[in-house]
């Protein structure tokens, strides 16, 4: 039986794979976890905590002996078997407004293996027009489009009042993943997941952890006068 990989370790895993792509690409051969941590900014036994999911599933070989390191091939190929990522996912990209055009012209959604395969819009302005290599499809055949290509993961850029409709077409025909840009929670069945990607409530709580180490720093700060 597969092991579930808690969201927060899964999440770790992805960014030591990605930091590891980037040291095997440098000619880096060896990495420790004190210096993978250091690089993402990650405690060194909470990267080792996190890799025992490779070395029990018996991914990771015998690399990370103490005083060696993990050896960054071998390392970034067990992550990569571990959370799926050597599989390709294709993509069904609905909406072609500015976040969906930023999308589309994002290149390492192909290089990381998650081709865009299908586009879409509603607004007929835009139905038959190409942007890069892809050409824009019509809502209407939304469905039959991602049924056909057995497209598993849609990505909603819509204004809000039209993203439960969207992803109720598309769980219907198979869709398994949803990343929603729209800023609204989505209803879908139990067996989909949904990841929502709500840019406005991301900058304000950039600005409120801001403010807060900002006020702690002022109140250490003020502590320190009152001392002297």
């Amino acid at each position: 039986m597969d092991r579930v990989i808690p969201k927060p370790t899964a999440k770790r895993l992805n960014i030591y794979a990605r930091e590891v792509q980037m040291m095997i690409e440098l000619g880096q051969q060896k990495v420790s976890s004190t210096d993978l941590g250091n690089r993402v900014g990650v405690k060194s036994n909470q990267v080792r905590k996190d890799l025992v999911y490779l070395e029990r599933d018996e991914l990771a070989g015998d690399h990370g002996r103490a005083g060696i390191g993990y050896d960054c091939e071998r390392l970034l190929n067990g992550i990569e078997k571990l959370v799926g990522a050597q599989k390709r996912w294709s993509l069904a990209l609905v909406g072609v407004g500015n976040i969906g055009r930023a999308l589309l012209s994002y290149a390492s959604f192909d290089e990381e293996g998650y081709p865009i395969a299908a586009v879409f819009d509603a607004n007929e302005k835009m139905v038959g027009k190409r942007i890069g290599r892809w050409e824009v499809q019509p809502i209407a055949q939304l469905t039959r489009t991602v049924k056909v290509r057995r497209i598993p993961i849609g990505i909603l850029a819509v204004p809000r009042e039209a993203a439960q409709g969207l992803a109720d077409q598309l769980c219907a025909v198979g869709v398994v993943g949803l990343l929603n840009f729209a800023p609204m929670q989505l209803t879908v069945p139990p067996h989909v997941v949904v990841t929502n990607i709500d840019l406005t409530i991301t900058l304000k709580q950039l600005s409120m952890d801001i403010a807060a180490r900002n006020g702690s720093g002022r109140s250490r700060s003020r502590r320190r006068k009152e001392r002297s």
